[in-house]
C-alpha cells in the first residue's frame, strides 16, 4: 500500500510545473540579447579620414553590400577603389576586383556594389600617395562560448534545473516507498 497521500501527489504536481515553467522563463532572456545585425550609422565618421596630402574622405557608409563615400581632391587625380572582401570564403588565390575612378577637383561622390560576408563589408580606397581599408567591422559571432546551450543564463538555468528535478525524485521516491529506503 502506498503512503502517498492526495496533497503529497498535488504537491509533486505543483513542483513539476513550476520545474517546467522556469525553463520556459529561461529561454526569454536569451532570445531578447539577439544582436542582429548593426546599422550601418555607426560606420559613418563627421571627421575626414586623409589617404594622402591631397586626399581625403569626408563621409563614408559601408555595410549590406554597398559601399559610399565622398572625397575631396585637390587635384585631378586617378583612384582605384578595391572589394577587400571579395573571394574571402573562398579556397586558394582570388583576383580581388578593383574599379578606378577619375577624381575631380573638389567632391566626388562614388557609389557601388562590395562582398558581403554577414552584412560586413571593407574596401581598399588607393591613390598616388596611399592606400585606406573602409570597414562595417566584423560582427561574425558571438563571443559567448556557451552560445550552442542558449547563452550562459540559457546553460547555468539548465544545469539548476537538472539538480532541482533531480532532487525532486529523490524526494518523491523516499515519500512514495511504503517502508522507507532499503538498502540493495
Amino acid at each position: 500500500m502506498s503512503r502517498c497521500s492526495v496533497p503529497q501527489t498535488r504537491v509533486v504536481v505543483l513542483f513539476a510545473v513550476i520545474a517546467i515553467a522556469a525553463m520556459g522563463m529561461g529561454v526569454g532572456p536569451v532570445s531578447a540579447q539577439d544582436g542582429g545585425n548593426q546599422s550601418a550609422t555607426a560606420n559613418q565618421t563627421p571627421e575626414y579620414v586623409a589617404i594622402d596630402d591631397q586626399t581625403r574622405i569626408l563621409e563614408f557608409d559601408i555595410g549590406d553590400g554597398d559601399a559610399s563615400m565622398v572625397i575631396e581632391s585637390e587635384e585631378p587625380q586617378p583612384m582605384i577603389v578595391s572589394d577587400a572582401l571579395a573571394g574571402i570564403e573562398q579556397e586558394g588565390a582570388t583576383t580581388v576586383p578593383e574599379k578606378e575612378y577619375q577624381l575631380s577637383e573638389g567632391r566626388n561622390e562614388i557609389s557601388l556594389s562590395v562582398a558581403s560576408i554577414n552584412g560586413d563589408s571593407a574596401v581598399s580606397v588607393s591613390t598616388r600617395g596611399g592606400t585606406i581599408r573602409l570597414s562595417s567591422g566584423v560582427s561574425g559571432g558571438s563571443d559567448d562560448p556557451f552560445r550552442a546551450f542558449g547563452g550562459a543564463s540559457g546553460l547555468f538555468t539548465g544545469v539548476v534545473m537538472t539538480v532541482a528535478l533531480a532532487g525532486l525524485a529523490a524526494f518523491y521516491v523516499v515519500k512514495t516507498e511504503s517502508k522507507g529506503v532499503e538498502k540493495a
